[in-house]
């Protein structure tokens, strides 16, 4: 297969270097021309045709499914805390009903997935605003992820801090997907182009020290924080984690947050 200018996304967190800091480097051989960005901008930059391979939210395949094709076994999922999608609160998770909550504006599934929890586990109804730059800290909790959930976590002062991971896994029993890498559905690619990203998947299980010491080179955080936050992590999707979006899909039916409830449809 040509894999000849292929437009790739990447998002620009540390949570993907297992599988791009290989095809970075030259480790592993690829043709993919990389393209960086917080997940909302991927979702928004392959929707519109702009990709021809990226991740994607789990919120973003699940309401235009029909416009993709999953490639398999590639995911970000945890299976129980994931470290990097977190609830920062003044006050306990239940005391949050009525409550103003700060979102993040770099990923629509954290955003989806605190809804449904804080809806179906909790019974809470607080108040969603969208977090910038400029705000203050007139609110009661706030989402944070990626890298930036990582370092608030080393220096917080909020006394309440829930893993969105954790809380699915207590929950439901099942690992949470945050991430499928997807190709528009009109495109005559095969199961072929994904094969840099398995080979850079075992690269990287081999060589962990390696993507410790960059990921401590571009963020700063301590040696003990990345092996554990990389620990967390899930790359493949498997039938648990095919299990666990199908309910994350039900769930956002439920609560009219998407108007389908698709079945995966594979490369």
């Amino acid at each position: 297969m040509n894999m000849h200018s292929i437009q790739c996304g990447r998002i620009s967190y540390i949570n993907v270097l297992p599988l791009y800091y290989p095809l970075e480097q030259g480790i592993v051989k690829h043709s993919f021309h990389f393209i960086y960005a917080p997940p909302a901008e991927l979702n928004k930059k392959i929707h519109e045709g702009g990709l021809d391979l990226s991740p994607v939210s789990s919120v973003e395949y699940i309401r235009y499914s029909s416009q993709y094709r999953i490639i398999p076994d590639l995911s970000i999922s945890c299976m129980g805390s994931v470290m990097s999608v977190l609830l920062f609160s003044h006050v306990p998770i239940e005391e949050l009903d009525r409550k103003k909550i700060a979102l993040t504006t770099e990923s629509d599934t954290s955003i989806l997935l605190l809804q449904v929890l804080l809806a179906e586990r909790y019974s809470l109804t607080p108040e969603y605003i969208s977090l910038t730059k400029e705000m203050s800290h007139d609110y009661s909790a706030v989402l944070l992820i990626g890298d930036s959930a990582l370092r608030e976590r080393e220096i917080t002062t909020y006394p309440y801090i829930y893993d969105l991971g954790e809380v699915w896994y207590r929950w439901t029993s099942l690992p949470f997907v945050f991430a499928l890498w997807v190709v528009p559905h009109t495109t005559q690619y095969n199961k072929e182009i994904a094969l840099p990203f398995y080979s850079a998947r075992d690269w990287s299980e081999e060589n962990r020290a390696i993507i410790y010491k960059n990921a401590k080179e571009s963020t700063g955080l301590t040696d003990k924080l990345l092996k554990e936050y990389y620990s967390c992590l899930r790359y493949s999707f498997g039938e648990m984690e095919q299990e666990s979006i199908c309910y994350f899909t039900e769930l956002l039916y439920k609560h009219m947050y998407c108007t389908t409830k698709p079945t995966l449809r594979f490369l």
